[in-house]
């Protein structure tokens, strides 16, 4: 079965318990979302100063978020707000500065996955526009695409304020982590370092944005995805 709906906030992230990644020393995750058939995950990722973390496979996609400290790739620094995307393909590690690494990184089985493969630094996101989230409110949605494939899948950083009204649903599944600000859906409070997988066509929303809100989104296409439009209604 794919990936179920989750939902973590801070504490329970917090409470989970963190395990070593076999054949990575001074590596350990926290497993946040996992496909039990095909073995994808999305996980939380702490890289001890010095180790060396995974970051390209010949056994499926990466993307790597970078949330702490750095890591260190062909001569380049990965500090917080830098994204990795990677194809299958060749075996590829980064190693943590001296403050180590904390990054989400989902490791996809996936073949239907198209995105361009990219490594940008943090200062590349920061140097990238802003622009109008599509189907957003506005004057109050706006992203920050950092990688796009032909079949529509992408990654993006999101910039959000206000309210967006109706319930958002997509044709694509959804990990998203909230990087900073607050936001209300029903019930319930969306603080920095929640984190949330919605499956293709699981409605969300509406959303009411206690503090402006920034967050980080993977957004792939399972391989039975339809052609149908994205919508907030």
């Amino acid at each position: 079965m794919p990936k179920e709906l989750t939902r973590l906030y801070p504490e329970d992230i917090a409470r989970l318990d963190p395990t070593p990644m076999p054949g990575w020393d001074g590596v350990e995750q926290r497993l946040l979302a996992r496909d039990p058939d095909n073995g994808s995950v999305t996980a939380r990722v702490d890289v001890r100063a010095g180790a060396a973390v995974e970051t390209a496979s010949s056994e499926g996609w990466r993307e790597t978020f970078v949330l702490a400290g750095a890591l260190l790739l062909d001569g380049r620094s990965f500090a917080a707000g830098a994204y990795l995307c990677r194809p299958p393909g060749e075996g590829e590690q980064a190693v943590a500065a001296e403050e180590g690494a904390v990054v989400l990184q989902l490791r996809e089985v996936n073949g239907a996955l198209d995105k361009p493969a990219v490594a940008l630094t943090a200062e590349e996101v920061d140097a990238l526009p802003w622009t109008q989230k599509p189907d957003g409110t506005p004057g109050q949605a706006f992203e920050k695409i950092l990688t796009r494939g032909p079949s529509g899948s992408f990654a993006r950083v999101l910039r959000l304020d206000g309210v967006t009204p109706g319930v958002a649903l997509h044709t694509y599944d959804e990990d998203c982590l909230v990087l900073a600000g607050a936001c209300r859906v029903g019930d319930e409070t969306h603080v920095a370092g929640t984190y949330t997988f919605n499956p293709a066509g699981t409605p969300h929303g509406p959303f009411a944005f206690i503090e402006p809100l920034r967050c980080v989104e993977f957004a792939n296409h399972p391989p039975e995805a339809t052609t149908a439009a994205d919508s907030e209604t």
